[in-house]
């Protein structure tokens, strides 16, 4: 996925404008120019009526659009000047540009009605189970296999990044769907799996399809204690008990269906693992922690990284592919032991050849930088500026619920009282 330039436009205008003053050269004919600029003018006006462009919450997808009819506008501009040589490499150029950016917008287009359809489906599969309504687990396989197939007959149709998933779960909220950043999270993170399949090559298809029905359930916990825990406490202490509880309730949920492999259960029940043992909520680690848990627990976490608003806020001000920037923030708890490095690498290789290669260079450039600085580590910010200002390879600490504070026991640990000893008061 490309990101947009805002000077993209204004160099290529400079180009032409060069162009203009060098001596001319001679004639050839334009009417191949003119019938690839009609063609490109039809698919603009297709992508134009598509209702995705519209929504305001899918701001990147906006922006490439005006970029590519920005760059359209040149086109026409320069056409009357294409049947001379010194035009024709230039035009002939930029054609290319805009088709690629067209085909990349009708990749996004036909990746978000396919994300629609996905969350529609899987709603319907939600709330008879958490409800009870729903005592197998064959129609939940059924669907997995389903978009296991889609996905791979359309592995080279549709993009693994999008360029705004949390303004893609406004959207389908804003159509009637409840819950659509748990949907959007799940359709994506099953997507990912499919992407593991190449790679994957100590895996049988089962144990892909249980990856896959994991990766589709693995927000049914708090799915389920959004719906069924009382609403009497704040927003934000509901948020702070849910976050830690709900993969249990997860695969306590998916535990009571038939027909589904246990094994499912296992992998729902530790997503939110890490290596290093500072997952939770049993805070496993080392031989305990399974490869077949830590590919999903990589997944998940590179998904939730991916729809953060905050990478996205960085990659719009960075004007960096939103790719990047979020594997270099997934790299840094992997230098930190959260993750295997093998299969972290084998993650990002799949999703785009090379990529843990480029990143891990990347991030070590930047180690190298901190060590040669001698400046001063400035003062600390607030809570909210840290947040907007941090860098991309700055450390990510554990969960704040994990963390512990001065002065508090590790969770867990049980409180122990020392008898203050007594004093031999004699008379």
């Amino acid at each position: 996925m490309t990101s947009v330039d805002d000077r993209l436009v204004s160099d290529w205008r400079r180009r032409f404008q060069v162009a203009r003053q060098l001596p001319a050269q001679g004639a050839v004919s334009s009417d191949s120019m003119s019938e690839t600029f009609r063609f490109l003018t039809r698919r603009t006006r297709d992508v134009h009526r598509s209702p995705w462009v519209t929504e305001p919450a899918l701001k990147h997808l906006q922006l490439c659009l005006q970029q590519t009819l920005n760059l359209t506008q040149i086109l026409l501009e320069e056409l009357p000047q294409a049947g001379d040589c010194r035009w024709q490499g230039f035009w002939n150029e930029l054609a290319g540009l805009v088709d690629r950016q067209l085909h990349e917008i009708e990749q996004q287009i036909a990746a978000c009605e396919l994300i629609h359809e996905g969350s529609e489906r899987l709603q319907e599969l939600v709330f008879p189970v958490i409800e009870g309504r729903m005592t197998s687990g064959l129609e939940l396989i059924n669907f997995a296999k389903e978009w296991q197939s889609v996905l791979k007959h359309q592995a080279g149709e549709f993009p693994l990044i999008f360029p705004d998933p949390s303004g893609l779960a406004v959207v389908l909220a804003n159509r009637g769907e409840t819950h659509t950043h748990w949907l959007v999270h799940a359709l994506l993170s099953a997507q990912f799996v499919s992407a593991l399949t190449p790679v994957s090559v100590l895996y049988d298809e089962q144990c892909l399809l249980n990856l896959t029905v994991a990766s589709l359930t693995q927000d049914w916990g708090a799915w389920h204690a959004a719906c069924y825990w009382p609403k009497t406490d704040p927003v934000e202490r509901q948020l702070a008990r849910r976050e830690p509880a709900h993969p249990a309730i997860g695969a306590s949920v998916l535990a009571g269906l038939t027909d589904l492999p246990a094994f499912v259960t296992l992998l729902v029940g530790t997503h939110h693992e890490r290596l290093d043992g500072t997952g939770y909520p049993q805070r496993i680690s080392g031989p305990r922690f399974r490869p077949a848990m830590q590919w999903l627990a990589i997944i998940v976490r590179f998904v939730e990284l991916l729809t953060d608003p905050v990478t996205s806020h960085m990659a719009t001000g960075q004007n960096e592919r939103l790719l990047n920037l979020t594997a270099v923030r997934f790299w840094r708890e992997v230098r930190r032991g959260a993750f295997a490095e093998p299969l972290a690498r084998q993650f990002l290789d799949a999703i785009e050849p090379r990529l843990s290669e480029q990143i891990a260079n990347r991030f070590a450039d930047h180690l190298s930088r901190l060590v040669d600085s001698r400046h001063d580590i400035p003062a600390p910010l607030g809570r909210l500026d840290q947040q907007a200002s941090e860098s991309a390879e700055t450390v990510v600490p554990p969960p704040a619920f994990l963390r512990r504070q001065s002065g508090q026991r590790p969770i867990g640990q049980r409180l122990t009282i020392t008898p203050k000893p007594t004093e031999n008061r004699s008379r």
